[in-house]
């Protein structure tokens, strides 16, 4: 297992999210990756209008 392997296989846990939050006028506005050996965390950052 690589790091382009957890890549791929969490694009679409990471569509749901963005899809997920979409549909609450939420916008991706940044993105970060924090690896550690064989790990990867995804931050999404989100942000939308005041109602």
């Amino acid at each position: 297992m690589d790091k382009e392997h957890i890549l791929k296989s969490s694009a679409k846990d990471i569509q749901e999210k963005l899809d997920f939050y979409a549909k609450d006028a939420w916008r991706l506005v940044s993105t970060d990756v924090e690896d550690f050996g064989m790990g990867m965390y995804f931050y999404l950052y989100f942000e939308r209008d005041l109602k």
